[in-house]
């Protein structure tokens, strides 16, 4: 064991000794070559079809205004109030060439007047529960062609839901 720690201080000078001469490490890479990329020519742009949205058809889009001898095709149908569409239903509106029938009463219109591609103005002479009077509506589209809006002077706007075939 003396032998060992009589080495002690040897081993402690060599350990604080001279470092060992610098070895160069480094490896020589010879720089990258400049990579060659061709171009082709660019082509011509083609131009390509874009397919039509299908978009809803603009109702009355080119229909004339002023006074019609029929109520257009588009308002014509089955509309639901806030009840549906069912034949009990006292909020549908059934709307015909001529004319307008509600639950308890009907008007045919003796004068229609389009004023707008989704507008119409009705002059309707209305009968029902033993009675007869003159009413003005105006019936709007919207744009789907699934709402339609009844507006009568003095009375609320009602909008109907188109009722299914």
């Amino acid at each position: 064991m003396r032998a060992r720690l009589a080495l002690l201080p040897a081993l402690i000078l060599a350990a604080c000794g001279d470092p060992a001469p610098e070895q160069n490490t480094s490896i020589d890479v010879p720089p990258p070559a400049t990579p060659t990329i061709e171009v082709a020519p660019t082509p011509e742009p083609v131009e390509t079809p874009t397919p039509e949205a299908e978009a809803t058809p603009d109702v009355g889009a080119g229909a004339a205004l002023g006074p019609v001898d029929a109520i257009p095709a588009e308002w014509r149908g089955t509309w639901a109030g806030g009840d549906g569409c069912g034949r009990a239903a006292t909020m549908r509106v059934r709307v015909e060439a001529d004319r307008l029938m509600f639950y308890e009463s009907e008007g045919r219109a003796d004068e229609i007047e389009r004023r707008a591609p989704r507008e119409i103005a009705l002059r309707l002479e209305m009968s029902g529960e033993g009675e007869s009077w003159t009413r003005r509506a105006t019936l709007a589209l919207s744009a789907d062609g699934e709402r339609l809006t009844r507006t009568e002077s003095g009375l609320d706007p009602v909008t109907y839901t188109r009722c299914g075939s």
